[in-house]
């Protein structure tokens, strides 16, 4: 790889209106030393999706490309599209709703794929951007409890650090390995890499902060994907590859609930009640559908 890496970002919003332009921005004045912007891709769908695509224009003037999408599609749709066009070494992708106040973000999740060229994925250290109903309070605890216990799993390793709303990948990988149309494309993503002797890495100088859900049903939307990524991708994933690199080990699951019973024994007692409820959620109303369920209270309003 040349001393100086291009990076595309890649933006595959719907209904993101409150927060989008706050994240080009922040993109648009990331320092440039050893990585530089090649180009900025949005793809955009949701309710006024042509009236937002024309601020967009007008406003930056030509240093996007826009795609407007006149129908509901899906993130994974999105996502395939912007690896296609993306002619960069890196293509960061990176969810509409997240807050980014550092400006050496590219910079810092550049840098390991100059030095490791085993390295397929790259990811900054995700933490939520407010915790003020009781909910956000008891997810923030099992956050805090799953960021210091997912460090000691494979040396930070693992499909816990894989999280979408923020992740930057090799081109070629991405472009290698097409993913299918349904929910948890970070999940299906690490598996291949680690299935083509890759590794991920989290990039502890930099941070992306995101907003937590305000209410329990908007939790269990979120949640119940998490709980059946395994049962979605049984078709797609090679079984012994997902029981090796997509378990989280049982020493694992104790250190989690542990560290969270350290931090607020209350939060542990009613996570494990919310982590039960939505384990029943996914069980009756699973689907592998990759269309957004929106979880509006997620959103920067």
């Amino acid at each position: 790889m040349k001393n100086r890496i291009s990076v595309t970002i890649g933006i595959p919003a719907h209904n993101e209106e409150a927060n989008i332009f706050n994240l080009i921005d922040s993109m648009l004045f990331q320092k440039s030393h050893i990585s530089y912007i090649e180009k900025i891709i949005i793809i955009y769908s949701g309710h006024n999706s042509l009236k937002i695509s024309q601020k967009l224009n007008d406003k930056y003037k030509g240093q996007l490309t826009i795609i407007t999408d006149s129908k509901r599609t899906s993130k994974i749709d999105k996502l395939n599209r912007i690896s296609k066009l993306s002619q960069s070494d890196i293509t960061l992708i990176l969810d509409g709703d997240i807050v980014i106040s550092d400006e050496n973000l590219v910079e810092n999740i550049s840098k390991p794929f100059i030095d490791d060229e085993d390295i397929l994925i790259t990811t900054p250290v995700l933490k939520p951007y407010s915790t003020k109903n009781l909910l956000q309070k008891i997810l923030n605890t099992s956050i805090k409890a799953k960021i210091y216990s997912s460090d000691k799993w494979n040396n930070g390793d693992n499909y816990i650090k894989a999280i979408g709303r923020s992740l930057a990948y090799r081109t070629y990988f991405l472009q290698k390995n097409n993913i299918p149309n349904k929910i948890g494309e970070d999940f299906f993503l690490y598996i291949k890499a680690k299935e083509q002797g890759g590794k991920i890495q989290e990039i502890k100088s930099s941070e992306i902060k995101f907003h937590l859900p305000k209410n329990l049903q908007d939790h269990v939307k979120q949640s119940s994907r998490f709980i059946s990524l395994k049962k979605s991708f049984r078709h797609e994933l090679d079984e012994n590859s997902i029981k090796k690199y997509g378990k989280i080990p049982l020493k694992i699951k104790l250190l989690i609930f542990k560290e969270m019973f350290f931090i607020n024994p209350i939060h542990t007692f009613l996570y494990i009640l919310i982590l039960i409820y939505s384990k029943i959620y996914s069980t009756i109303f699973f689907s592998d559908k990759a269309e957004w369920n929106i979880s509006q209270s997620t959103k920067n309003n």
